[in-house]
């Protein structure tokens, strides 16, 4: 009676407030008590409660009863027996704050984080079911003698009380006192100082009320065998454990019968979680006391039973089983909150919330609470570990991948893993390892997915728009794909690595890693712009091949033993420098000296730097610091050389094209010459140079004298 939240419905529970009180003008009593309501999610106590704006008390009251599975006649004698509120015609706001006496211990204030009507009830309701859900975590226990004290005042002392069930522990719990003697003998008034009368209330109230609280239910037993029976219209159903009949709490407590009583009712099958109803014929899952409508009879297949086991209910007893949710594919534990993916007649334990969704395809799912008896009648199965997650066996150290729905991929260091996924790698059983097949290869640090390519760095992938890395590449799931996190930045062009234990930056280019010991070095080989480095852990880079240490497109160099000074080209040519003033006209200055083996992996250009450059199909001519398109095509007959775009794109370009005739203007003397095929012209006046470039405008590239004079007159 105490668990029957199908007692009175919330019109009722209104009803039942308004005949109680006539308020005073002036005041709000409980019949006209609104408060707006929160929601709350779903425990292993309350299922959700969807908050309501300006929610009326008796509303409140039905939805947490329905919400956390308790009888509403007990809120209501709560309220009466904490603050008589039920009854009052002029309660203060005070009153309402404390409305069920939760959190307000007889020896310290209340604490006022949980004041309010709303907040009151349903914490009062939670805590019930908190000890009904776990009796052996608190002193007081059905089933036992329990030392209770009369009253705070610990002189007035204690004596041994039997509680038979687990309502009446709950109250105990709640209001851990015992009236005494002169309490009882003065019920509705008062007895001496050590008379307590919390307890005694709470019974008066519901009795006067709602009548003996003590009646008998559903279950019945003899006195000379200890089996019980739940009894319906002519059939007595033997209950095979105590955790059965806790599922049907709702239905007892049993009463001792006489033996011919009992003989009226043919036995049926053994009491187990099925029922129906057979005035409509829907079949109900029943655990804890609340039913859960089954839609199909596959999904008890599921459950590892099947639709002809259930028993028929009279209407009287489905109605005083709570409705609950739906039968789903999901389970809750009610004792440690652990979920379930039920299919195929077993149970798989599901490790994360983050994994019930995306087995629900991101939705929150209804699930029903199941006691150990439920849950123990499905077999396990392997654990459910959704696609991209991280797992390994207690006493084995190799982590897995999980690729799809069927296969594993070795991970070859917790580097990597990391490198995936910033989820913890999860502990399973050998038998869900044994649930899938594993795969022949270990994992890569580059992934393809469909027809993306993707690495991995700093817990999510990163995805290479232009892949030239030359990584090799672990095909996975586009399950698996999309299931880890991706970075919101995507790599462009060239991909560089960088170890944030080191701070090292690498170049991942023909399959290998390349060092680069300058951010100018990075900046040059990524075209010049801002590079995006991906970070990866020293176990992954240490899982790729070693290159060499590269040097920046444009980077000077030499070596210690060597006076040839060389300008770097693209990832794999050195060009021999044979006058700075050349470089010069590049923007390229200063040279640094550089290890013998690091120059060497590098092939020489068979000329030297010249003045004119092609850059694929396009010429420039290098003057003042910087490149000037020979948008005419031709090198005018100098001498060309051919440089890699990675150089060509490091080298600042000039905002004005070269069209018509080339003239080269000497910056220290004035001079300017006309070229024409690969010879400078001197020209005498201006009017010269406007004729030789048709009258208009020339474009003049300012070249130093010492290049100047290499070009002949």
């Amino acid at each position: 009676m105490f668990y029957n939240s199908n007692a009175m419905t919330s019109a009722q529970i209104q009803g039942f407030i308004d005949s109680k009180e006539v308020c005073v003008a002036g005041y709000t009593c409980l019949e006209n008590f609104r408060q707006t309501t929160v929601s709350r999610a779903a425990d292993a106590k309350c299922d959700a409660y969807t908050g309501v704006q300006s929610q009326l008390a008796s509303d409140i009251i039905y939805s947490v009863a329905r919400a956390c599975g308790l009888n509403p006649q007990v809120l209501l004698t709560l309220l009466e027996k904490e603050q008589g509120l039920v009854t009052s015609n002029s309660p203060s706001a005070a009153r309402f704050n404390i409305a069920t006496g939760y959190a307000c211990p007889d020896t310290a204030p209340c604490d006022a984080q949980y004041y309010g009507f709303y907040n009151q009830v349903y914490k009062a309701a939670w805590q019930y079911e908190t000890y009904r859900l776990f009796p052996t975590s608190f002193s007081y226990r059905a089933g036992r003698s329990n030392n209770i004290l009369w009253n705070p005042n610990s002189a007035c002392g204690a004596s041994a009380v039997y509680i038979e069930n687990q309502a009446t522990a709950g109250l105990y719990i709640y209001t851990p006192y015992q009236p005494n003697a002169a309490a009882l003998n003065n019920l509705y008034g008062i007895g001496d100082g050590c008379s307590s009368y919390g307890n005694r209330n709470f019974w008066r109230i519901f009795s006067d009320w709602f009548g003996n609280p003590q009646g008998g239910g559903w279950f019945a037993k003899t006195s000379s065998d200890s089996t019980i029976y739940l009894l319906t219209s002519n059939h007595k159903y033997p209950v095979p454990s105590g955790e059965i009949l806790n599922a049907y709490w709702a239905l007892g407590p049993y009463r001792t019968v006489s033996a011919d009583y009992l003989s009226q009712f043919t036995t049926g099958i053994p009491l187990g979680q099925l029922v129906r109803d057979p005035t409509t014929g829907e079949i109900f899952y029943s655990d804890l006391g609340v039913k859960h409508h089954v839609a199909t009879c596959a999904q008890l297949v599921d459950y590892a039973t099947s639709c002809s086991n259930y028993i028929d209910l009279t209407p009287t007893q489905i109605l005083t089983l709570s409705t609950g949710a739906d039968l789903t594919s999901f389970a809750r534990s009610a004792a440690t909150g652990a979920i379930y993916y039920v299919s195929a007649g077993k149970k798989s334990w599901i490790h994360s919330m983050s994994d019930v969704l995306r087995l629900n395809n991101g939705a929150t799912p209804n699930f029903i609470n199941l006691g150990p008896t439920a849950l123990a009648s499905i077999p396990d199965g392997p654990d459910y570990v959704a696609a991209g997650s991280l797992i390994k066996v207690a006493d084995q150290q190799t982590v897995y991948l999980v690729d799809g729905l069927t296969r594993l991929v070795p991970v070859p260091s917790t580097s990597l893993a990391s490198d995936f996924t910033s989820d913890q790698i999860l502990t399973v059983s050998p038998s869900t390892l044994g649930a899938f097949a594993i795969a022949s290869g270990t994992l890569t640090s580059a992934v393809t997915c469909a027809s993306a390519t993707y690495v991995a760095g700093g817990g999510q992938l990163w995805q290479l728009t232009a892949n030239s890395s030359g990584l090799p590449a672990t095909a996975l799931d586009t399950t698996t794909c999309a299931a880890l996190q991706k970075s919101a930045q995507s790599v462009p062009g060239a991909l560089f690595l960088r170890s944030p234990a080191t701070g090292a930056i690498y170049l991942a280019s023909g399959g290998k890693k390349n060092h680069l010991s300058t951010m100018t070095a990075v900046y040059d080989l990524n075209g010049g712009t801002s590079p995006t480095l991906v970070p990866m852990g020293e176990d992954s880079l240490n899982g790729i091949a070693s290159g060499r240490e590269l040097l920046g497109p444009t980077q000077l160099v030499k070596t210690a033993a060597n006076s040839m000074v060389y300008m770097i080209d693209g990832l794999a040519t050195k060009i021999p420098i044979d006058l700075f003033e050349t470089a010069s006209e590049f923007g390229i200055n200063g040279y640094s000296v550089v290890a013998d083996e690091t120059l060497n992996e590098y092939t020489a250009a068979p000329a030297n730097l010249s003045i004119v450059v092609t850059c694929g199909a396009a010429y420039f001519v290098a003057g003042g610091g910087q490149l000037w398109s020979l948008s005419g095509g031709s090198s005018y007959g100098l001498t060309t050389t051919a440089i890699d775009p990675l150089t060509c794109a490091s080298i600042r370009k000039s905002p004005q094209s070269i069209s018509g005739a080339l003239f080269l203007r000497s910056p220290s003397t004035g001079a300017v010459y006309l070229v024409a095929n690969g010879k400078k012209n001197y020209m005498t006046s201006m009017t010269a140079v406007y004729d030789a470039n048709g009258g208009t405008q020339p474009v003049f590239v300012p070249v130093s004298e010492p290049v100047l004079a290499r070009i002949p007159s």
